[in-house]
């Protein structure tokens, strides 16, 4: 069971300026072509079917997923992504990693 609501992430994530990516996450999803409303819409794709685990690191608790999602450049790719939802201000996503799934 996923540690953050899949239903605030559907909702958060349709607001691509809400969506933080970590440098490494960032490198990978240009570098596989995805824009960041292709990532938008993958997270807002991502079910209970696609949760993996929870992990914790350092106290931050991210959630993993694995999803066959096609991006706009119209490859279908098996992706990792490994998200937290944080709220300072408003509730943003953070994505630490978003690549291929190894």
């Amino acid at each position: 069971m996923p540690f953050y609501s899949l239903e605030t992430i559907h909702e958060v994530a349709k607001d691509e300026n809400k969506i933080f990516l970590s440098r490494l996450a960032q490198r990978d999803a240009s570098n596989l072509g995805y824009t960041k409303k292709d990532i938008a819409a993958c997270l807002k794709e991502l079910n209970n079917a696609n949760f993996l685990n929870t992990q914790k690191y350092n106290g931050i608790v991210m959630d993993a997923y694995k999803i066959s999602y096609q991006g706009s450049v119209g490859n279908r790719d098996d992706l990792y992504i490994k998200l937290k939802l944080t709220s300072e201000y408003q509730i943003v996503i953070s994505v630490g990693s978003f690549h291929l799934s190894r």
